[in-house]
C-alpha cells in the first residue's frame, strides 16, 4: 500500500510539478497550436519583424521575439495572440522602435 501511495505521489509530481516531464508536455502542446498563432499574427503585414516560436521559458511557452513600431502594434500583437486562446503561457521579447526614435543624443 506505501508503494502505491509513493508511486501515485511520483506520479503525480511528475505530471503536475516543474518538471521536465512538465515542460516537455508543454512544448509539446504550445507546437500543435503553433501554425494557428503564427498564421494569426503574419496575416498582419506590420508584424513582418516578428517571429513566433516554442520556447523553455515558463515550463514550456510560445516565444514572440523581434520588433514592432509602435505600443499600438505591440497591444495589437498581444490581442491578436490572446485571441487564439494559447494553452500555454506567452513570452514577449519584442523591442518597440518608437521608444528609442525620440532618444536624445
Amino acid at each position: 500500500m506505501i508503494v502505491v501511495g509513493l508511486l501515485l505521489a511520483f506520479g503525480c509530481w511528475a505530471y503536475f510539478g516543474d518538471t521536465s516531464f512538465r515542460q516537455e508536455r508543454r512544448m509539446k502542446l504550445a507546437r500543435q497550436h503553433l501554425l494557428e498563432i503564427t498564421n494569426a499574427v503574419y496575416a498582419n503585414p506590420e508584424f513582418r519583424d516578428v517571429t513566433v516560436g516554442v520556447g523553455t521559458g515558463a515550463g514550456g511557452c510560445f516565444l514572440v521575439v523581434g520588433a514592432v513600431e509602435t505600443e499600438k502594434n505591440l497591444s495589437e500583437l498581444q490581442r491578436i495572440i490572446a485571441a487564439q486562446q494559447p494553452p500555454v503561457t506567452v513570452v514577449y521579447q519584442l523591442k518597440v522602435l518608437e521608444r528609442y526614435s525620440d532618444a536624445k543624443p
